[in-house]
């Protein structure tokens, strides 16, 4: 199975290629055109050309081109749901989903009004009609989602590698404020660029999709990581990348299609890493980061460590029916251990309060699975991986495409693989 898993996205003929390729829907190119949009214009890039991050403005001016775009293709579709393929229990879980966020967008608006909502639309609306678009799209659109996703965060993973060679931002920088130099490239933040290069390099690894270039993608998106300077992603990139591997090797020898090149190859690989490891953490200015870490010397990692202290400020009424931003603010300056909540699921059931933060947890975390969970593919370590790093900051509390990229590098490796026979097929 793992051998016909290799390469899915490669054909075995260019002959194929060319017979498999589709002429796009108008809502299939507006769709393209809105992922692209979310990849290039990062928040603070955008924020130059209209207020969407600053404070003022209109509603419509704090949502996302993009999102605009990739919300009207999904109106815009009038294609069927694939019925064959397993598509039906991410279909349920969106709509559930979909409920949820506008239940809690609403009671947020009655309560605090606009100013607190629009990052449901970026960042969760946005990926939930992604998701369900590519699941009723046709094969073509799915297969440059896919293309298009691999291929941004491969440049952004080449860009942020030279700007930390030569210690330059090749866009305007956003006056991120660190004591040492981080590669921003095209994403912007680099807990952001490590989230969505993380996510999309473990998946190729682990599903080969873009075949024997598959490891070498993922040791670009590595060094490229380190460039963004992100130590808990690195950490988990690297761990989740070695887990992937075992257990493909594992699988292999199971079906009995291992070959001496893997018995040999992985145990060489982790005995490499953890020697590289070694002389990283004890031998670089940037390993004695790491180092910090243990002790919570480190004030990013002592951030992370209390940042449960702020409930300790919250009355009761608070604590279960959520608080303003404004007030979220004050609680923020009066803390002594961060200056912002590296935890989307604590900033998230301080807006939420507890009782609708619990509903969106457990239905937010089954849709989650259901993207990942496929016969098709291999997505368990990438959603092992998102998990993990955006718990360990705001990605999924602000306006960012962590979650879209996610959805999409999945969903369109499911519809591509699941639904063309030159694909790989179920074993």
């Amino acid at each position: 199975m793992a051998a016909q898993q290799g390469n899915f996205i490669a054909s075995n003929t260019a002959q194929e290629v060319v017979s498999k390729i589709e002429i796009l829907t108008l809502a299939e190119r507006i769709f393209i055109i809105g992922v692209l949009l979310r990849l290039l214009l990062s928040n603070n890039l955008l924020d130059q050309f209209m207020p969407y991050v600053s404070a003022g403005g209109f509603f419509g001016a704090k949502v996302h081109p993009g999102t605009f775009l990739i919300t009207f293709a999904f109106l815009l579709s009038r294609q069927k749901v694939f019925h064959n393929l397993d598509f039906g229990p991410l279909r349920r879980w969106s709509w559930v989903l979909l409920v949820t966020l506008f239940y809690a967008a609403l009671v947020i608006i009655l309560r605090f009004g606009l100013s607190s909502t629009a990052y449901l639309i970026d960042t969760y609306i946005a990926a939930l009609f992604a998701g369900l678009f590519l699941a009723r799209s046709g094969l073509g659109v799915a297969r440059h989602t896919f293309y298009l996703v691999v291929g941004m965060v491969l440049l952004n993973s080449l860009i942020a590698i030279f700007e930390r060679i030569f210690l330059i931002h090749i866009l305007p920088d956003p006056d991120f404020q660190f004591g040492f130099f981080r590669s921003y490239a095209i994403f912007g933040h680099p807990l952001l660029n490590a989230v969505i290069t993380g996510l999309v390099g473990l998946f190729v690894l682990a599903n080969r999709s873009v075949g024997r270039w598959s490891v070498l993608y993922f040791l670009s998106a590595l060094v490229a990581i380190l460039a963004f300077g992100a130590r808990a992603a690195l950490v988990f990139f690297i761990a989740a990348g070695l887990f992937s591997e075992i257990t493909r090797l594992i699988r292999r020898i199971g079906h009995k299609q291992a070959i001496l090149m893997d018995l040999v190859s992985v145990p060489v690989i982790i005995l490499t890493t953890f020697a590289v490891a070694t002389v990283f953490l004890f031998q670089t200015t940037f390993g004695e980061r790491f180092l910090a870490m243990s002790d919570l010397t480190d004030s990013s990692t002592a951030a992370r460590a209390y940042v449960f202290s702020i409930y300790e400020s919250l009355s009761s009424q608070n604590f279960w029916f959520g608080i303003s931003p404004a007030y979220k603010r004050e609680l923020i300056d009066q803390n002594p251990f961060f200056s912002i909540i590296e935890n989307f699921w604590v900033d998230m059931s301080l807006s939420f309060g507890m009782f609708l933060f619990a509903i969106f947890s457990v239905v937010f975390l089954i849709y989650l699975s259901t993207v990942a969970r496929s016969k098709y593919i291999y997505g368990l370590s990438t959603l092992a991986f998102f998990l993990v790093v955006t718990s360990t900051n705001n990605a999924l509390s602000v306006k960012t495409p962590a979650l879209l990229i996610f959805v999409c590098t999945l969903m369109a490796a499911r519809r591509v693989a699941a639904g063309s026979p030159w694909q790989i097929r179920r074993s």
